[in-house]
């Protein structure tokens, strides 16, 4: 009799272990969704600061293209259309690097998603299994 009751002493313990072990897994999971999903907001605000950047830069350039249709120094005009297209360059690389890091923020969201919901079927199918030993 003993010895029953020591195996339901161990099972209980190892369900209450199961149990916390679960909840942890959840919590830790959940943690990095909603780490993506801020990160993916930040990059999304960036991207639009970075767009209205974008906008004001390419007015200044239609600005400095009428100024420069008036000069009739080339050296002024090379000076300046340098200096337009490095700025240019900057934003579009800098785009390129926000646009990088939002997809890799969404694969690790979809990955993630995908690894909550394996463990979370596997926990159904094992909860399943104890209760059809158990019962």
């Amino acid at each position: 009799m003993a010895v029953v009751e020591t195996g339901i002493a161990q099972r209980g313990h190892a369900r209450h272990l199961l149990g916390n072990a679960k909840a942890s897994w959840q919590a830790r999971c959940a943690r990095h969704f909603l780490d993506g999903a801020a990160r993916s907001d930040e990059i999304r605000h960036e991207l639009n600061v970075l767009e209205d950047r974008a906008k004001e830069l390419h007015a200044k350039l239609s600005t400095v293209e009428d100024e420069l249709s008036g000069l009739t120094d080339d050296e002024e005009f090379n000076r300046n259309f340098r200096e337009a297209e490095g700025r240019w360059k900057e934003l579009s690389v800098r785009d390129q690097q926000l646009d990088t890091g939002h997809q890799v923020a969404a694969r690790q969201l979809e990955d993630l998603a995908t690894t909550y919901r394996e463990l979370s079927d596997k926990a159904r199918v094992r909860r399943t299994q104890r209760r059809n030993r158990a019962g």
